[in-house]
Formats: structure tokens, sequence, C-alpha cells
């Protein structure tokens, strides 16, 4: 079975054609058109803190930490594990087949640097606790820890 949709920026054509698959592999009925309503709802929630984060970021403020103790293996349930390293001296993010620069930004956040637009200037957060790093935030898309 094959869907073709030449709409890239819509939602609608993943939640119709799960519904259609549903339908001929005769599965239990699911609300994809409410699935996919919030996570459109959520990225737009995260695009809106991106841009309050711009407007609100105070330069200056230093990592807590030396950024070799960034450096580690974070994992997410549902999207794997990704990897931050250090060469020459700065960060790098490693998931899949997404790698790039971590561009400090503000305390314990950083930019991702990427060829692929959609990507580049993902804001990374590590969640510190405690003086320990519990979790690494990937803009909109999850928690690794």
């Amino acid at each position: 079975m094959v869907f073709v949709f030449n709409s890239p920026d819509s939602r609608l054509p993943l939640a119709l054609s799960c519904s259609l698959t549903d339908e001929l592999l005769n599965l239990e009925a699911k609300k994809w058109n409410s699935y996919y309503l919030e996570l459109v709802e959520r990225a737009e929630l995260e695009q809106k803190i991106q841009r309050r984060r711009l407007e609100q970021r105070r330069q200056g403020i230093k990592p807590t930490f030396d950024l070799s103790e960034y450096v580690g293996k974070y994992t997410e349930p549902a999207y794997g594990t990704g990897t931050v390293k250090m060469m020459k001296d700065r960060l790098y993010w490693e998931w899949g087949n997404f790698a790039g620069e971590l561009k400090h930004w503000e305390g314990d956040i950083f930019e991702l640097q990427h060829p692929d637009r959609r990507i580049n200037g993902v804001l990374l957060g590590f969640q510190i606790e405690k003086g320990k790093i519990l979790s690494l935030r990937w803009g909109d898309t999850g928690i690794f820890r």
C-alpha cells in the first residue's frame, strides 16, 4: 500500500493515510486527526516558546560546567540515543542521521548548527539539578536522559 501526498507542511495526509490503513487492515479506528492536531499544537507552542527565548535571551551567561562534562549518551525511549561529543574544544550532537555543532546559546542551552533548515537552530537544553546533568531536551521532540 502506498500513499503519495504533495503537502509537506500538513499533517492531514498522515492522518488520512493512518485512518485508511486502519480501515483497510480492519484495525480498531483511532482518532488520527486529533492525534496529529495535538502534535501540530505542541509544535506551534514550541515555536512560540523559541520566539520568546530569542526575545529573552540573556547573552553572556556561561554554561554551568566545562564543555567536556556535557559529553555523553542521552536516550529517549521513542527516538533512541543521541550522543554529545567533543571535538577541538567544541560540542557536537549526533542522533541518527543528524549531526552538527552545538554552539553555546545561554547558560546550559546550546543551538544546533545543521545544514537542514528544519533542524538548524534547534535549541538543546541540559537540565541541571543538584550539580548533575539529568537530561537533554531537543526542541519540541523529546527529553533525552
